[in-house]
């Protein structure tokens, strides 16, 4: 009898200590940030958080409203968590930023290292690591907060689209969130590139709700080229096609363009690159590390001027044999540009014959930035040509013209 009796009441006695929740956090006591900036002009850092105001987003989603969506609250502190809680001063709830989409790191702060600012990030247990780290150039890094886009009026939420985008379609740009960065900043067989952001046009009028009303923006936010990295410091910047070059090489290319000359010289082609795809062997053969890189690339015909007859077999391999040489000179130069300017091993390059040959790269590995400018990389690149739209002639052809 008693036997049962302590079974039926065991669950009652149980269920005494869940009923509440003492940790619990209503949804109405914080306000979700987009996201934060951080700048460090001297011995405190400047953190800006883009938080939605929720009325007005969802006033403006329905094409009405006209005021802005989102706030920025600004605060002073010693560590990035000091100025957090300061922010309370001014704002009436707290700040949750377990929805963060960016974190925008202004250049003058990067240049002077990364970890001890990405050691918050990694330390809070509320983030979610699907955010965007980016690099303001040129400018504070909370004015990439504060420029409205009439495509997506929350700032941090259309930096966080275009990266995406970007990525998918051109190429030009990568996207790296703070696991890969946290990962990257630990290896010793590869260096840390971000992409960069600069504010064009007028500042002042961006931040407007006005700039949300015209077809033409008075200001925006554009991407630029990738951000390099030596250690956790900043050092410099790829060019566009450099960064796509980049991206060839570490295999982060689905979507992009390629523009060539014509083999007459005068007139260009763009392909349109549908898949592509890199692979890296190394090997150390007497204390000497050698690479040898190899990108197959699969892409249709987009746009001709030259005068050519495409239905002719010759042709194609003529152009094929031509898009292979650009994107190997592509691939050469970015890499050149690299080893010369930067000293830096962005490529991973390290990592690749760490994994091929451990017990060699522990020699290698102390001083793997000055092997690597004495590198021996071969590049080889395959351009397969895959379709090319409903015509075959070009325009030039059809109307006679060279």
């Amino acid at each position: 009898m008693k036997r049962k009796l302590a079974v039926i009441l065991l669950p009652v006695f149980l269920l005494a200590f869940v009923t509440g929740c003492w940790s619990r956090n209503e949804l109405n006591e914080f306000s979700i940030a987009a996201g934060i900036s951080v700048d460090k002009p001297g011995d405190m850092y400047e953190v800006a958080v883009q938080v939605l105001e929720p009325k007005q987003y969802a006033s403006n989603k329905k094409g009405g409203g006209g005021q802005s969506p989102v706030i920025l609250f600004k605060a002073k502190g010693y560590s990035i968590s000091e100025a957090l809680r300061k922010m309370t001063k001014t704002s009436p709830r707290r700040i949750h930023l377990g929805h963060l989409r960016i974190l925008a790191i202004g250049e003058k702060t990067a240049r002077e290292g990364l970890n001890e600012i990405i050691d918050f990030f990694r330390r809070n247990r509320y983030f979610r690591a699907d955010f965007d780290i980016v690099i303001a150039k040129g400018t504070a890094a909370e004015n990439i907060l504060t420029v409205m886009s009439p495509i997506d009026n929350v700032p941090a939420a259309k930096v966080f689209q275009s990266i995406e985008t970007s990525e998918d379609y051109l190429s030009s740009a990568a996207g790296v969130k703070l696991d890969a960065l946290i990962t990257t900043l630990s290896s010793t067989g590869k260096s840390v590139v971000l992409p960069g952001l600069k504010v064009t046009g007028s500042l002042k009028k961006g931040n407007s709700a006005d700039n949300l009303k015209t077809i033409e923006p008075s200001s925006d936010i554009e991407l630029l080229g990738l951000s390099v990295f030596k250690d956790d410091k900043l050092i410099g910047w790829l060019s566009q096609q450099e960064s796509l070059g980049f991206n060839y090489i570490t295999d982060n290319v689905t979507h992009s363009g390629l523009v060539t000359d014509c083999p007459s010289g005068k007139q260009k082609i763009t392909y349109e690159v549908m898949r592509s795809k890199t692979k890296i062997k190394g090997k150390i053969q007497q204390g000497v590390p050698r690479v040898e890189l190899f990108v197959r690339t699969e892409m249709n015909i987009d746009e001709i001027a030259c005068h050519m007859d495409l239905a002719n077999p010759a042709t194609i391999d003529e152009l094929q044999e031509d898009a292979s040489k650009y994107l190997e000179q592509l691939l050469t130069n970015t890499i050149k540009t690299v080893r010369t300017k930067y000293k830096t091993d962005i490529f991973g390059f390290g990592e690749v014959l760490h994994r091929a040959d451990p017990i060699a790269w522990r020699e290698l590995n102390d001083n793997w930035d000055k092997k690597f400018a004495d590198l021996q990389v071969a590049v080889k690149a395959e351009v397969k040509i895959r379709n090319m739209g409903t015509v075959i002639h070009s325009m030039s052809k059809v109307a006679g013209k060279e």
